[in-house]
């Protein structure tokens, strides 16, 4: 899952979005607005999805899990989607079922 730019929430402002940059030796390094910190990675958990058409990544163990989705339908248990960068086609394109709590929003990658 390298290359991905996770939303974070810190535990004491959960209100704040954060982007994590990196994490070395249980420390996780943060940007903050134009802000670079550092802090423990219990001190922050991951953005579940809030909405339909999110961008997301898997964290649940198996063949999906690291793949970037975003939501077609969304539901507070679970969420319909479609694979992330698959172009749209006249065929019907296929669609994932997975919980809501096994995803994490993550900001769409750069070109």
């Amino acid at each position: 899952m390298a290359g991905l730019q996770f939303h974070l929430k810190q535990k004491e402002q959960p209100n704040r979005i954060l982007e994590l940059r990196s994490i070395s030796d249980g420390i996780a390094k943060i940007r903050d607005g134009i802000h670079i910190t550092e802090l423990s990675v219990d001190a922050v958990v991951t953005c579940t999805p809030t909405r339909k058409e999110d961008i997301v990544v898997c964290f649940a163990e198996g063949e999906y899990f690291g793949k970037m989705f975003h939501i077609k339908i969304f539901g507070t248990d679970k969420c319909i989607l479609c694979k992330f960068g698959v172009p749209k086609t006249t065929y019907k394109e296929k669609l994932y079922d997975l919980p809501t709590l096994n995803l994490a929003t993550v900001y769409p990658p750069r070109k």
